[in-house]
């Protein structure tokens, strides 16, 4: 994951590296991370891991639950994370 301060709206592609991958993550309310899954096996041989958006809406301690709003990647090595299909 990597703590992102580009707001929401403005985050249209993930970076390539800098993901925290052997430790925890501080997260807060209003906080936008960008998350890499592990690498996947692709078509054609490629491996790649799927990107995500995510926005920390609400964190309710008591109920030990996170509200989010996600927008995930589901194409394979696509960094892409705005509206509509992806070029990148």
């Amino acid at each position: 994951m990597i703590d992102s301060t580009t707001p929401w709206d403005s985050l249209r592609l993930a970076p390539i590296d800098g993901y925290t991958t052997d430790k925890a993550v501080r997260i807060d309310s209003g906080d936008v991370v960008i998350a890499a899954s592990r690498a996947q096996g692709c078509n054609f041989g490629l491996v790649r891991p799927l990107y995500a958006k995510i926005r920390i809406d609400q964190i309710d301690r008591a109920q030990r639950r996170i509200v989010t709003l996600t927008v995930t990647n589901p194409n394979c090595g696509y960094r892409g994370l705005g509206p509509g299909i992806p070029v990148q």
